[in-house]
């Protein structure tokens, strides 16, 4: 999980996903001006 410029408490955030499984994904959280944002990006 990646943060840059967000308020969100990630290792929270990490449990309150309760991720299972193989797959592998990055969670970055961001803003772009005042709006948040979050990308769920995986390996091609």
């Amino acid at each position: 999980m990646k943060k840059r410029g967000s308020a969100v408490d990630v290792e929270r955030l990490r449990r309150d996903l309760r991720a299972e499984g193989e797959e592998s994904a990055t969670v970055v959280l961001t803003r772009v001006g005042t709006r948040p944002y979050a990308f769920i990006c995986a390996s091609a």
